[in-house]
């Protein structure tokens, strides 16, 4: 029988070796991918498709949090 804290256990190392075994340019290439990419299809999906203005909202945002 398979326990949740098994399998979180193996997907904490598996994220951990992930990140211990990548450059900086593969984690910024995986953030990208993973979440800067959705998010801009799907705030451009908001604005009529238009990806210019997804893009110019997101960077306003994440200036504002930064």
């Amino acid at each position: 029988m398979i326990v949740v804290s098994d399998i979180q256990e193996q997907v904490a190392g598996i994220v951990e070796e992930f990140f211990l075994n990548r450059t900086d340019r593969d984690i910024y290439t995986f953030l990208k991918e993973v979440l800067e990419r959705p998010m801009v299809e799907k705030v451009a999906e908001k604005n009529n498709g238009n990806r210019f203005e997804a893009t110019r909202i997101l960077e306003s945002l994440c200036s504002e949090v930064i």
